[in-house]
């Protein structure tokens, strides 16, 4: 698996080496690990959608310190933190297996509720849906990743993370149009499947 294949257009993609000492400096400062060992590019199978819970507007450099492989401004621009084959503390029991995808901001679950830790109330742009679409198709077609999961999957006590508004226009997206398996009953640990909310 070759990280410098991706061929997104310039102006929404940054090299994953951006990314790399800022995880090691959050971790020295923090002193805590939030990477595990290396993984094997081959045995990932699947991606895991999150939401940040935040957003730092659209600076790229501003979501460096963020564990995960990418990240979705609000402009639509992608971040490719880290390769692949780095096993980030990101999804869980996912983690062996998937790449995590984190979109930035802060967005209402299916009751209509903000998560109350942060001022801020974002909405998913359109230009992040197409982002995360077009990640997703480039994923499948370039490593033959062919399984997407909400982080709730995985972690019970992460009921909103993707939340409806990615999983509804980027997972279920996937599954209906570019052939992904439909893993949407599938818990991992002790997560919880995709809601029927979400499945719009």
């Amino acid at each position: 698996m070759n990280e410098n294949s991706f061929d997104f257009r310039t102006d929404r993609f940054n090299f994953w080496v951006q990314g790399q000492a800022a995880l090691k400096a959050k971790s020295d400062t923090n002193e805590q690990v939030y990477k595990g060992r290396d993984r094997e590019a081959s045995k990932i199978t699947g991606i895991v959608l999150h939401q940040m819970g935040f957003n730092r507007g659209n600076e790229i450099e501003k979501y460096f310190p963020v564990t995960a492989h990418f990240v979705i401004l609000p402009n639509g621009v992608l971040g490719w933190l880290h390769k692949f084959e780095e096993s980030l503390y990101s999804s869980n029991f996912l983690n062996p297996t998937t790449i995590a995808v984190e979109f930035a901001g802060n967005l209402k679950d299916d009751r209509g509720i903000w998560w109350k830790g942060i001022k801020q109330q974002d909405a998913l742009t359109p230009e992040q849906v197409q982002a995360g679409r077009d990640l997703l198709l480039f994923l499948r077609d370039s490593f033959g990743i062919r399984k997407v999961f909400a982080h709730r999957q995985a972690h019970q006590k992460k009921t909103n993370c993707c939340g409806p508004e990615i999983w509804s226009n980027v997972g279920e997206y996937a599954i209906r149009e570019l052939g992904y398996e439909d893993t949407r009953d599938q818990t991992f640990g002790h997560g919880t499947p995709i809601p029927k909310t979400w499945r719009t």
